[in-house]
């Protein structure tokens, strides 16, 4: 099995690169570089570009047209710089997402991950919310990944695509053995309109939950532990499965 990891060379792509390989899985990165580190990539097929360079992916394709899935980390993040500057955020999360989408369809990859936020819900009183919460999304940030899990709704419905969103906050942590390993010290911002206390509940197609005590920090081998499971749970259905789309 191999995988297309766009923004593989930041914190969470790398690390969901590096558990991949430890389950056996094949790791192709593409990342610009504007956040991300090459020395995180350097072990796997990298390729330095942007998402929507669409000759680019082509040639990815064309180089690797075993790749079944592609698991899509690269994002802008910050919400004050989101404030700032809208108009940058929805080019990059939503409009070059799309194109994205655009072009691994173009080339037959038809299993789709997105590393969406929990951001994208509203505030709750009560502390806790699960995935079926209201979503109220309260920064450009948070909604230009929900307009982009919206786009990914539309696009289930018209094509093969199956895709999930992986929602979740402010991964934090270390990883034995990875290159990337790295404690986040900033302040984190996704929560800065929200509760402080969110708790995510797993795919009930993965027949289970992730127990962890609710936080507005996950740690960011939960995070894989949720992406490897949903990968290897997409993979087991083979490509002939009806298309889906799901949000946890």
């Amino acid at each position: 099995m191999k995988v297309l990891i766009t923004g593989g060379a930041g914190f969470i792509g790398s690390t969901v690169a590096s558990k991949c390989v430890d389950a056996g899985i094949d790791v192709v990165i593409l990342d610009n570089l504007l956040t991300g580190r090459a020395e995180f990539a350097h072990r796997f097929p990298f390729y330095c570009g942007d998402i929507a360079d669409e000759k680019l992916l082509d040639s990815i394709f064309a180089d690797h047209p075993d790749i079944v899935a592609t698991v899509h980390c690269a994002a802008l993040i910050v919400v004050g710089d989101s404030v700032s500057s809208p108009a940058r955020y929805y080019e990059n999360n939503v409009s070059k997402s799309l194109t994205l989408v655009s072009s691994v369809l173009r080339n037959g990859c038809e299993r789709f991950l997105f590393s969406s936020s929990a951001a994208v819900y509203a505030p709750s009183d009560g502390g806790c919310v699960d995935e079926h919460w209201r979503i109220a999304p309260q920064s450009p940030y948070a909604h230009s990944k929900a307009q982009f899990e919206t786009m990914l709704d539309d696009i289930v419905a018209a094509t093969g695509l199956s895709a999930i969103s992986l929602r979740y906050f402010n991964p934090v942590g270390q990883i034995r053995n990875c290159e990337a390993d790295q404690r986040r010290r900033a302040r984190p911002t996704h929560s800065e309109s929200c509760s402080n206390h969110i708790r995510q509940e797993r795919l009930s197609e993965l027949r289970g939950r992730i127990g962890r005590r609710a936080t507005d920090r996950e740690c960011v081998t939960t995070f894989m532990s949720g992406t490897l499971q949903t990968l290897m749970f997409e993979h087991s259905k083979g490509s002939t499965g009806s298309p889906l789309i799901h949000h946890a």
